[in-house]
Parts: structure tokens; C-alpha cells; sequence
């Protein structure tokens, strides 16, 4: 059987106001006659269906006031207690276009929301493609995200395919289609695997093909398997050692993937990790191990986060005391274990039977490189939200607020 799944974090149920300005939208929308014809295929519109609550999805053929089930180009979505509306027509929004030529290079956020909240499956595919090829950080983080959601929610396997085949099936496609279909595949395949399988069992994306499919040259591919890893709870050294390496020098929507996948699974070593890149490493690993252990790990980085800013300001050789440890800033950088023991893993026993050892706690002396301006002003910035929203504190103020925490 496929996986039951509903959507979730749907909007509350429609006013009578938004109904009215949605008919209205499906009576101005939908040219017919000469009209259609003469705006032509620009103007050619598509169908939403709206449920009772207000999600919306693109749909192509029959749909009826009261179905359960919406047929969109990508696959059957299921909705067992949110009920069909209405449905209406509405014109493609071929605007964001536009910016690829535009010299300011203006962001397509608002675009990738708007076609994320509307349904308008179709239009968020095409404008993936630009965004992948642009690789913006912001722009990723709005977009990755909602293909994952959507792949979910859309059953695109085909109804020959026995239940016990369709995670292979969904893999096949991983592999064989272009960048943002892939992703809708992985969205689908994610729900699809046995929770917590550790890749025994049916329904299992095996540890060799996920070994395999983290060493390949498509970042989609690798972004899949990490969500599969952390979705099965894969408890194998190598991929976790793996992620951590591509949780920090990984491509850009490799990295959240991994980081989310390792802390999950491996939290002490993700920790010790992001720990250590953050004392000593280069600067793009400094900030993106403040990111995933402010995000994922809270709870353990005020400690890391107080010691970095304690440096801040000096230079090498300077040495000091703080909270009741030697502290000494150095020069150069030097890479986390993680990335310079790439392919060795982290335990050879199972996540239960080796904890790493501590770069503040099991040290003598924690060494520190020297902080720049920008990172100081992450690490601030990421303690305002750990510490309840203060954000008018110095670096300074940050350290000496916090060393009587670890004294």
C-alpha cells in the first residue's frame, strides 16, 4: 500500500471574504472565447483546485466539488478530510522571467512563496531550474524546502507497481530525472521508506547504495540520501562521518540535508564537529558550524558560542583565562577531524559505543584563530535568539554575560 500522507500546516478555514475574492478570482481569471484566444498561450490558464480549508494544488483533469483526491501532472493528491471547494482558472505568472535579465539581479523569493502557497506545481518546477542554476543561499532555503513538501504529497507512482517495489521505483527516478523533478521523487520517497528500517528490511534504501549515492557528483542525489539516512536512522559509521564532511564542504543544498541527517543521528559528534570548525576553521566553515549548531543542536552551542566570542578582539600569541580555562588565540586555520579524516569513521562500533572527545572540556589550552568582524556578528547575532531576542550586547558583553554559566 503507499503511504497514507496529508497535508499538514494547512491554513485556517476560509472567511466568507477570501470565498468571494476567490470565485471572483476564477470568473476574472479565466479568458474564453476570442479573448483566449487572442492573448494566446501566454495567457493560457491553469486549474486550481481549492479545498474546504484554502489549500491549493494545481490539477489537470475531472475535479469535482466534494473529491478526496485531486489528479495534478505529478502525481494523485490525497485529501481524506480536507474536501474540494471549487476550482478555478488562473493565468500563468510568467513575471519572474524577467529578473534573470534584470542587472540588479532582483531575488525570486517572493516568486518561489507565491507559487509554494498557491499550488502552482508547474511554475515552481520551472523556476527551480533557474534557482538551482543560481545558487543563492536565500533563494535555496525557500525552494528546497517546498519541493521537499510537495514530493511528499503528490503519489506519482505508477498503480502497477507492488507496494514492496515502489521505494526502489521512486530511487530509479531520483537517479534518472532532471534536478527539480528529482527532488520531487526524493520529497515522495522520504515518506515512502520505513521509518527507522536502519536499511534492513523492506522498504529500505540499502547502506551500499547510500554510501554509493553520497560519493556521487549530483547534489541532489547526495541531498536525497541523507534525508533517506536520517529518515531510516541509519546507525553506520561511514555515511554519518560522510555528512558531517558535507554538512560544512558539500554544495549548497547538500549541506542543511546533512546537517539536519548527522544531528539527528550522531549528535555528539556533529557537536564536536561544528565545534571544532568553529575554533579553528576557515572562515565559510566557521559560519556555516555557527548555522547547524545554533539550528540543530541549541542546547549544546552557548558554551562553544561564549568561548569563540571570548577571542574576540585579540590577536596571536595572546593568551587568557576564561571560565576557568586557558584560552590562546593562534594563528592559521586548521580543518575540523571530519574533514581532514574524510573517510574515516567516526566509530567503529555503532553510535552507542564511542563518544569523541571535547576540543573545551578535554583540553589543556582551547585554541582559537582569530575572529573576524563577520563572524563575531553571527555568533552575536545567533545568541540573541538562543538568550530570548537580546540583541544589543558587544562580543564582549556576550563573553563576560556567559563565562559565569561555565565558570
Amino acid at each position: 500500500m503507499p503511504a497514507l500522507i496529508s497535508h499538514q500546516e494547512l491554513p485556517a478555514p476560509i472567511s466568507a471574504m477570501r470565498w468571494g475574492l476567490l470565485l471572483a478570482a476564477s470568473l476574472v481569471l479565466a479568458p474564453t472565447g476570442l479573448a483566449q484566444e487572442a492573448a494566446g498561450d501566454r495567457a493560457a490558464p491553469i486549474r486550481i483546485a481549492v479545498t474546504r480549508s484554502g489549500f491549493q494544488v494545481e490539477c489537470v483533469g475531472e475535479v469535482a466539488r466534494g473529491d478526496l483526491e485531486v489528479e495534478t501532472a505529478f502525481g494523485s493528491f490525497r485529501t481524506p478530510t480536507d474536501p474540494v471547494q471549487l476550482v478555478m482558472q488562473s493565468a500563468l505568472r510568467p513575471g519572474w522571467r524577467v529578473s534573470l535579465t534584470d542587472p540588479l539581479e532582483p531575488s525570486l523569493s517572493a516568486w518561489i512563496g507565491d507559487f509554494d502557497a498557491s499550488g502552482r506545481i508547474t511554475e515552481l518546477l520551472e523556476i527551480a531550474a533557474a534557482v538551482l542554476e543560481r545558487d543563492r543561499e536565500e533563494e535555496l532555503a525557500l525552494l528546497l524546502p517546498a519541493l521537499d513538501r510537495w514530493g511528499a504529497l503528490l503519489d506519482r507512482v505508477p498503480r502497477g507497481i507492488a507496494s514492496e517495489e515502489r521505494v526502489d521505483w521512486l530511487w530509479s527516478q531520483v537517479l534518472g530525472s532532471p534536478g527539480p523533478e528529482a527532488l520531487l521523487f526524493g520529497g515522495r520517497l522520504v515518506v515512502e521508506v520505513m521509518e527507522g528500517g536502519n536499511a534492513i528490511g523492506p522498504r529500505q534504501i540499502s547502506i551500499t547504495t547510500l554510501k554509493r549515492a553520497l560519493r556521487s557528483e549530483s547534489a541532489v542525489v547526495q541531498r536525497t540520501a541523507a534525508r533517506v539516512a536520517e529518515r531510516q536512522i541509519l546507525d553506520e559509521p561511514y555515511t554519518s562521518a560522510k555528512m558531517l564532511y558535507l554538512s560544512l564542504r558539500g554544495e549548497r543544498m547538500v549541506r542543511d540535508a546533512c546537517a539536519r541527517a548527522v544531528a539527528a543521528l550522531w549528535p555528539e559528534h556533529a557537536r564536536e564537529s561544528w565545534t571544532q570548525a568553529m575554533l579553528r576553521g576557515e572562515e565559510e566553515d566557521r559560519l556555516l558550524a555557527v548555522r547547524h549548531l545554533t539550528a540543530l543542536l541549541p542546547e549544546q552551542s552557548t558554551k562553544p558560542l561564549a568561548f569563540l566570542l571570548s577571542a574576540y578582539g585579540r590577536t596571536a600569541p595572546a593568551r587568557f583565562r576564561y571560565a576557568g580555562k586557558s584560552v590562546q588565540v593562534v594563528q592559521g586555520t586548521q580543518d575540523p577531524e571530519s574533514v581532514l579524516n574524510m573517510d574515516m569513521a567516526p566509530s567503529t562500533g555503532g553510535r552507542a559505543n564511542h563518544t569523541p572527545s571535547d576540543s573545551i572540556e578535554n583540553v589543556s589550552v582551547v585554541k582559537v584563530t582569530r575572529i573576524s568582524p563577520e563572524l563575531a556578528a553571527e555568533v552575536c547575532a545567533a545568541l540573541a535568539i538562543l538568550e530570548g531576542g537580546i540583541s544589543e550586547r558587544t562580543p564582549a558583553e556576550w563573553a563576560l554575560y556567559l563565562e559565569g554559566r561555565f565558570d
